[in-house]
């Protein structure tokens, strides 16, 4: 909606007030919680920066304030406050950018290729080295919930599991609350070698991709028609 507002022109949207006066646009914040900016190359990198540092900064210390990210990502306060009204907007934006991670490392994984046995181990591979984002999942008070996320939850990775134990590559006597409870706690496990020990991304996932299809392989001698870890270095 546009209307007169004194000697300029107020333009009102779900994101905000945008007054021109004189021909110069002023941003004032709406119902979303942030506040709005132009859509420039230099907003993308400072909200980048600024969502990159709270998963590094959160994962480690899940009370930690909105300064310390700010200094973490080069900014001062009052720029965060730019981006971010408070601290649950930043923790949404948070939210969103670990989802669509997520979900990125699932489609790299390629689910719907070979068994389910060797899509499902591809998936651990794959999430593995998401490093502070597993932080943020897996701490004490964790802020981020991945059973809230559609396409990473267990319904999604379920699909996976039932094609396993339709072909027979994953152990069908095996219920599949239990086989992910193994997931998550394998996944958990590699996070952990991988923080405390100076293993390489790969070592530690080529440990926990073994350990996860061993634990649930219908046969552990029969060999699976793909390679069950990711395939770059």
């Amino acid at each position: 909606m546009v209307e007169l507002e004194g000697r300029g022109i107020t333009s009102h949207s779900h994101i905000g007030t945008c007054k021109f006066h004189y021909g110069k646009p002023q941003f004032h914040p709406g119902t979303l919680g942030v506040m709005p900016q132009f859509d420039t190359p230099t907003v993308r990198r400072t909200r980048g920066a600024l969502v990159d540092a709270a998963i590094e900064i959160w994962s480690r210390n899940g009370a930690a304030g909105l300064g310390e990210i700010a200094a973490r990502a080069g900014v001062g306060r009052t720029t965060l406050h730019r981006h971010f009204t408070d601290r649950a907007t930043l923790l949404a934006a948070v939210d969103a950018e670990c989802r669509a991670r997520f979900a990125a490392a699932a489609r790299r994984a390629r689910p719907q290729e070979d068994t389910g046995l060797a899509a499902y181990g591809r998936i651990l591979g794959e999430l593995l080295p998401l490093g502070d984002v597993l932080g943020l999942i897996f701490a004490d008070n964790a802020l981020i919930d991945p059973d809230t996320w559609a396409e990473t939850d267990d319904q999604g990775y379920g699909s996976v599991v039932a094609r396993g134990q339709a072909d027979r590559s994953i152990n069908p006597a095996l219920p599949p609350a239990w086989i992910s409870t193994l997931f998550w706690t394998t996944l958990l496990g590699g996070y952990l070698y991988l923080r405390d020990s100076p293993a390489t991304v790969r070592e530690a996932t080529d440990l926990a991709t073994d350990a996860l299809t061993r634990a649930i392989a219908t046969d552990i001698d029969q060999p699976i028609s793909a390679p069950i870890g990711p395939c770059r270095k």
